[in-house]
């Protein structure tokens, strides 16, 4: 019964952290998928207004000229930037939903695990119920055996009882 009870709480504690395990797997998923949202949606911003910023071609002098230029550089360079970021995090994103498979099938397995320790339990519980008051057949056997044997034991001679041989001169 003991041997069950320690079983039963094993495949709980297991379940518990393969839950936590599971969670945390879904929120870095979700945190991934977010990050590439964010970043898709600033680089097509930034071509955007690259785009709609080196098409000015108003009246300007050399400093106003290069400043624009400067400035559209700039955008460019973030819309790559965040264009990189994207493709890491789908990355990212893709890695996460496997570790979340990984943990949403872990999670099963130990679910089925509390299952089976939780039916072992209620079986010998069982057995308990329905034979109170008898002994232990496995601890009845173990001591039926154990004295058989000792007694074999003590009837055999020992070593140190025999007599030492005379030697014929």
């Amino acid at each position: 019964m003991k041997r069950e009870e320690r079983r039963l709480k094993l495949a709980r504690l297991q379940v518990m952290l393969a839950e936590v395990s599971r969670r945390a797997a879904m929120r870095s998923l979700a945190d991934a998928l977010a990050e590439e949202t964010r970043s898709r949606t600033l680089a097509e911003r930034s071509r955007e207004l690259a785009g709609q910023y080196g098409g000015q071609s108003s009246a300007q002098d050399g400093d106003e000229l290069t400043q624009s230029g400067q400035f559209s550089a700039a955008l460019g360079t973030l819309a790559s930037d965040a264009e990189q970021a994207r493709a890491d995090a789908s990355e990212q994103a893709s890695w996460q939903a496997d570790a979340l498979g990984k943990a949403q099938t872990r999670a099963r397995r130990q679910s089925e695990r509390l299952h089976n320790a939780q039916t072992a339990y209620r079986a010998a519980q069982e057995r308990r119920e329905f034979a109170p008051n008898e002994p232990a057949s496995k601890g009845l056997a173990r001591n039926l055996q154990k004295d058989g044997q000792t007694a074999e034991v003590e009837d055999m001679p020992r070593a140190s009882d025999a007599r030492p041989r005379r030697k014929n001169p």
